[in-house]
């Protein structure tokens, strides 16, 4: 069967697939995935074929580090020989595999919740066997990402340093865009957009909120923040300076020279879920209206953004 929509579940839900252990091949990675591995009944290994080609991004190797050392049966390794684009999900019970899928949708959140972008095919019973010859070949040409011969992949750049709390510290070589928490035209925090949109006329919940996303910065860095295409949100994945890993879309819509561009980020599904996240970085209980007493305290009236890959951004709201 050809899958378009639901990926996401194919590999999260509640499917039986009767393994003991899943094996993914994928061209890119994504924290979320990654992260919600350790959620699984068996342990999984993940490969990351396309690291000899592009690198792994700074923030992106110290969390895929720390989810392969955190005994939640995750293991992720990078290719050291060869660039592999293939993306296949095999899941395993002993040496034998019990299902199978393959496709386009790498191991990342926007690869497996973009429907109609990427499909996976279930791969039928005989085909198996191959599948798994395959799969063996990519892994034997791999090592761990704890592996510190593996550093010389991470690109060259920005550092991000690990920190007590587990999180990562950018470095002041970090180019990123700035996702502002206070009016441009007025200097203070508003009263119903933005951090405290959950408190517009029109909204129940009080922890509800976005980032505006500006046309200055759009302008300043192309490339940073892509154009709608069509009607769709745009889904993303976020690695957060502390180590959170939050799912979000690019959304809204606003015109700049001539191009139709996402005007602000928001939390998935929940827009609640950002609110109280940047609530309890600045210490302010969860509902209340933030302000400019408060950002003043923290130390921070913005958060700066850059790109990890496509559809993936690390964002630092680190306090000075």
């Amino acid at each position: 069967m050809l899958y378009q929509r639901g990926l996401d579940d194919l590999i999260f839900g509640s499917r039986d697939w009767d393994a003991e252990r899943l094996v993914v091949v994928s061209g890119y990675l994504g924290p979320n995935p990654v992260q919600r591995c350790g959620d699984l009944p068996f342990d999984v290994q993940i490969v990351f074929g396309m690291v000899t080609e592009s690198g792994v991004a700074p923030a992106d190797h110290d969390f895929f580090r720390r989810a392969s050392s955190s005994g939640r049966g995750i293991d992720v390794r990078y290719s050291s020989v060869a660039e592999v684009h293939s993306k296949l999900y095999l899941w395993m019970r002993g040496d034998v595999p019990t299902a199978g899928l393959i496709g386009s949708a790498n191991f990342t959140w926007p690869g497996l919740n973009s429907p109609g972008r990427e499909t996976l095919l279930d791969i039928p019973k005989d085909d198996l066997p191959a599948a798994l010859d395959y799969a063996n070949g990519v892994v034997a040409q791999t090592r761990s990402c704890l592996d510190d011969t593996m550093n010389s992949y991470v690109t060259d750049g920005p550092r991000l340093m690990a920190t007590e709390a587990g999180g990562v510290r950018a470095g002041s070589r970090l180019s990123a865009g700035t996702l502002a928490l206070v009016s441009a035209r007025s200097g203070e925090v508003p009263d119903g957009s933005g951090i405290n949109w959950g408190f517009a006329a029109a909204n129940v919940n009080p922890n509800d909120a976005y980032l505006p996303i500006s046309v200055g910065m759009i302008r300043d860095l192309p490339g940073l923040i892509p154009p709608r295409a069509g009607n769709r949100n745009s889904p993303v994945e976020l690695l957060w300076d502390d180590g959170e890993v939050m799912v979000g879309y690019l959304e809204g819509s606003q015109y700049v020279d001539g191009r139709l561009f996402p005007k602000q980020l928001a939390s998935h599904d929940e827009k609640a879920i950002l609110g109280k996240y940047l609530r309890r970085r600045l210490g302010v209980e969860p509902g209340r209206k933030v302000t400019m007493t408060d950002l003043d305290r923290y130390g921070r009236k913005n958060i700066t953004i850059s790109q990890l890959g496509v559809g993936r951004y690390f964002l630092d709201f680190q306090n000075p």
